[in-house]
């Protein structure tokens, strides 16, 4: 059985792709950088909306999305906002999120990093902040916002990801919330604590196969005769950052990590002697007004590229589920059988045998910045974890 339904499914999984592939012309072209433009920004001024951008590596500085776009890295590109001191008056986001009001911007494969000099700038900022967008999809990218060093007085940290889109997903992707520190002892009460890894609390987050973590918050330390005392103490502040503040989360996959940025100790001296009195509390994983486990059950070998092969391997109870194809949608909910990310529109549906599909891409440059979500669903068990990706020379 298993050998006849693994074939037809991979054909309808390629026959998907085929399709979208063929209207690639009319949804958009493709720029590259640093072959056609020498920046990001440069194609991104001179794209439509829904061409797709492929960044053969290198580092750039701060860019501006303002039409819904595919930015892909191929290999990685890092996107830096360090801020130089007399030059730059403020501390740019990496990634800024200016939209029209519509449309979906996909970031797949990018980092985001940078540097801010404490001694010059009162703040620092995110990897990705904004919005004017209906969705926003992060894939298989490194977030960080630019952190402190050289810091004079209080520095509070930046979320890696902050931003007023409705709807985020985040696959496979690696995301930090930014340190909040301070030079100085005897810090008045209330430190604010360490950023949020992804700060969207209007918006639907999904986060999927990823290592979500908060900002660290500043160490505490009190000469002798202002020593607070054992700690945790709710009043001085200094806590850990949250992983993900949101109004929906969706969170699963195996390799699914999300907590709450580390609570630093306090300590007191005096005649020399450092002693540490305790520790303020780690951030909260998640705070939401509501979460929903989406499960461990369908896992990939990695994103698609051309010629390149994907492995899926599912577990569900049935013997005989369906592979569900089609392009990525915001989740929406099915009565009793979880999360649908897939555009019913375009779905394509295959009978399949057995817990596993190897699938290869053809050689086609139109597939490049073709998206793709990928569900198995089970009739005993419902809908599996999804898996998305956008297609990469």
């Amino acid at each position: 059985m298993r050998s006849r339904a693994l074939p037809l499914v991979s054909l309808a999984f390629v026959a998907l792709l085929v399709a979208l592939g063929s209207g690639r012309a009319a949804r958009g072209a493709t720029l590259s950088v640093p072959g056609t433009f020498p920046t990001i920004q440069a194609a991104i001024d001179a794209a439509a909306p829904g061409d797709t951008i492929v960044v053969s590596g290198g580092t750039y500085g701060p860019i501006v999305v303002d039409k819904p776009l595919a930015i892909v890295g191929d290999p990685r590109p890092t996107i830096d906002n360090t801020a130089t001191p007399f030059q730059d008056p403020v501390v740019l986001p990496a990634i800024t999120l200016a939209g029209p009001g519509a449309g979906t911007v996909r970031l797949a494969n990018l980092r985001t990093r940078g540097d801010t000099n404490g001694s010059f700038y009162g703040g620092t900022n995110s990897g990705v902040l904004g919005g004017g967008f209906a969705d926003l999809a992060i894939e298989d990218c490194d977030l960080e916002p630019a952190e402190w060093f050289l810091l004079t007085g209080l520095g509070v940290g930046a979320p890696a990801v902050s931003t007023t889109i409705p709807d985020v997903l985040v696959v496979r992707s690696r995301v930090r919330g930014g340190r909040t520190d301070i030079d100085t002892c005897d810090a008045a009460p209330g430190l604010p604590p360490g950023a949020a890894a992804i700060f969207a609390p209007a918006a639907t987050v999904a986060v999927v196969d990823s290592d979500v973590e908060g900002g660290a918050g500043a160490g505490l330390c009190f000469s002798l005769a202002n020593c607070p005392g054992f700690c945790p103490c709710d009043d001085l502040g200094g806590f850990g950052g949250s992983g993900v503040v949101c109004m929906r989360l969706l969170a699963g996959g195996a390799a699914n990590r999300i907590d709450g940025g580390a609570g630093q100790d306090v300590t007191c001296f005096g005649g020399g002697d450092f002693v540490k009195v305790g520790r303020q509390p780690d951030g909260a994983p998640v705070v939401a007004r509501e979460s929903f486990d989406l499960g461990r059950d369908l896992a990939a070998s990695g994103p698609l590229s051309l010629s390149q092969s994907v492995a899926l391997i599912w577990k569900t109870p049935s013997a005989s589920p369906w592979l569900l194809v089609s392009t990525p949608a915001p989740p929406t909910p099915v009565a009793g059988l979880g999360w649908l990310f897939l555009e019913p529109s375009s779905l394509v549906g295959a009978p399949i045998g057995g817990s596993f599909l190897q699938a290869t891409l053809p050689p086609a440059p139109a597939f490049v910045g073709v998206a793709v979500a990928v569900q198995v669903f089970d009739p005993g068990s419902g809908l599996t974890v999804p898996y998305v990706s956008t297609v990469r020379p």
